[in-house]
C-alpha cells in the first residue's frame, strides 16, 4: 500500500526503530526512511531535537504530524490506517487482554541494561558470543560516548540554540549516569529478572500449543499477529544478539520459546525488518573515512617505495637473493588492519534507544 507521505526516522540496530519498521511491514504501508548517523551524533543536532526533544529514535512524520516513541507510532498507525490489519486488539477482548499482558511482561526486561552490560561480562552473565555490531569494543566506546562525548556535545548546543537549553540539559544528564564502566549488580538483577520473563513466556506458549490445531499457525495471542508479538519478535532477536540464546532457549532449555522464536525469523514481516549490516557498515565507515583512505595510502607507498628501492639494489647486484619478495601482498595487510582498528575503535552513541 503506497503511502509516501510516511516518512520514519530510524537507526538500523535501534531496538525500538525495529519495532516500527515491523509494524509498517505488517500492515503493508510503505514509506520512507532516514537513517539516523549515530556515529556522527546526528540524533543530538539541533535540526532532529526539534523532531524529538529526547534526541531518540525513532520518530515518524505523517504528513505535519510527528510521533515520536515506538509504543506510540504503534497505537498512531493503527488509528491513522484503520483498513490495514489491526495490532492491537481491544483491550475489551480476550484478545486484547493477552496483548495487553504479554507486553506489560515484555517490558520488563531492561534492553538498554543488558545491551550496554552482557557483552563486556561474558563470564558473569553466561553468554556466548555477541554479534559483531554488539562487541565488547564497540559498547565500551558507546559508554564512553554516552558518559563523555554527547554531554560536552549538549552543551555546546545548548549555547548555540538556547531555546533548545532544556532539551539539552536533560539529554546530557541521561548520558552521564551511563557510567564507563559496566555495572554487574545491575546485570545480575536484570538477568534474574529475565531468567522469570521467560518461563512465564514459555508457559504461556506451551499453553498455545496445547490448544492449536497441528499444521496451523499461533501466534502469543491467537491466529492474528499482534504488537504482543512484535514487542517479543524484537526482544527475542536482541538476546540472541548479545549472546543470551543459549541462557535462555536454546539446546532444549525453552522449547516452546525455541519454536516460537524460529517462527519468527521465518516470518515475512521480521524478515523485512531485520537490520541491515551494509547501511550499519557506512555509518561506522563515514565519519572516518578520510583517516582510513589517507593512511591506507600513505601506508602501502611507504611499503611499494621501499620495495622498489631494495629490488633496484638486487638487480644491480647488492644482494644475492631478491629481497623482501615478501612485501608484496603488505599492502593488503596493513588495509585489513587499519579496518580492524577503525571498527575496534568506533564510537557508537547507542543502540537501545
Amino acid at each position: 500500500m503506497a503511502h509516501s507521505d510516511l516518512l520514519l526516522y530510524h537507526v538500523e540496530y535501534s531496538f525500538y526503530s525495529q519495532r516500527v519498521r515491523i509494524a509498517l511491514a505488517a500492515k503493508g504501508l510503505s514509506y520512507r526512511k532516514y537513517h539516523i548517523s549515530f556515529g556522527e551524533y546526528e540524533n543530538i543536532t539541533p535540526w532532529f531535537m526539534r523532531l524529538n526533544p529526547l534526541g531518540k529514535v525513532p520518530v515518524l512524520v505523517h504528513n505535519n504530524t510527528v510521533i515520536p516513541d515506538s509504543e506510540r507510532i504503534l497505537q498512531y498507525l493503527d488509528d491513522a490506517f484503520p483498513e490495514t490489519p489491526r495490532l492491537t486488539p481491544d483491550e475489551s477482548t480476550q484478545e486484547g487482554r493477552r496483548c495487553k499482558y504479554f507486553k506489560k511482561l515484555c517490558s520488563k526486561i531492561s534492553p538498554e541494561v543488558l545491551t550496554l552490560n552482557v557483552p563486556l561480562l561474558p563470564e558473569q552473565s553466561g553468554a556466548g558470543h555477541a554479534s559483531t555490531i554488539f562487541g565488547p569494543s564497540i559498547i565500551k566506546m558507546g559508554r564512553k560516548a554516552f558518559h563523555e562525548i554527547i554531554p560536552v556535545k549538549c552543551e555546546e548546543y545548548a549555547k548555540l540554540h538556547p531555546e533548545l537549553k532544556e532539551a539539552y540539559e536533560k539529554k546530557s544528564e541521561a548520558g552521564r549516569k551511563i557510567t564507563l564502566d559496566p555495572d554487574v549488580d545491575e546485570m545480575q538483577m536484570m538477568l534474574h529478572l529475565t531468567d522469570d520473563v521467560m518461563t512465564k513466556l514459555e508457559i504461556e506458549l506451551e499453553r498455545n500449543t496445547e490448544n492449536t490445531t497441528e499444521g496451523e499457525t499461533q501466534w502469543l495471542c491467537g491466529e492474528n499477529f499482534t504488537s504482543a508479538d512484535i514487542y517479543w519478535s524484537v526482544m527475542l532477536y536482541r538476546l540472541e544478539q548479545i549472546g543470551l540464546q543459549k541462557r535462555y532457549w536454546a539446546d532444549g532449555k525453552r522449547p516452546h520459546v525455541d519454536e516460537y522464536y524460529k517462527q519468527i525469523r521465518k516470518d515475512e514481516n521480521f524478515i523485512k525488518s531485520e537490520p541491515s549490516f551494509c547501511v550499519t557498515l557506512w555509518d561506522v565507515v563515514r565519519p572516518k573515512l578520510p583517516w582510513i583512505l589517507a593512511f591506507g595510502f600513505a601506508a602501502s607507498a611507504v611499503v611499494y617505495c621501499g620495495r622498489y628501492a631494495l629490488m633496484k639494489g638486487w638487480k644491480a647486484g647488492n644482494f644475492s637473493v631478491a629481497p623482501l619478495q615478501f612485501l608484496s601482498p603488505l599492502p593488503s595487510v596493513i588495509w585489513v588492519w587499519n579496518w580492524k582498528s577503525w571498527k575496534d575503535g568506533y564510537t557508537y552513541a547507542s543502540y537501545t534507544v
